[in-house]
């Protein structure tokens, strides 16, 4: 598992390796990051105004113990996966462009 702040290079770096996460969101568009991830099942969005050392370490041992989670990580990584890559999207783009 990861702890994280919610970032988007954080997040989909984790994500894209089928790991559960706890996200700790502070600004910007880290809070839509820990709710997508939430929605995902692969992963808990702490507010950060909540998210003492007691809580952090609950969502983390949670994330450990709770196979749902890494179910869900695994589960994210495959849709992931599953995506066509730039390469594949580039020449689509290029003749809707036209």
């Amino acid at each position: 598992m990861v702890i994280d702040h919610g970032g988007m290079g954080s997040t989909l770096t984790a994500a894209v390796h089928g790991v559960p996460q706890v996200v700790l969101p502070q600004t910007a568009d880290q809070f839509a990051n820990a709710d997508w991830l939430a929605d995902q099942g692969a992963g808990l969005a702490l507010p950060p105004d909540a998210a003492d050392t007691a809580e952090v370490a609950d969502a983390c041992t949670r994330l450990l113990d709770e196979p749902q989670w890494a179910k869900g990580g695994a589960a994210l990584a495959d849709r992931i996966a599953a995506q066509p890559s730039p390469a594949a999207v580039v020449p689509l783009l290029e003749r809707l462009a036209r």
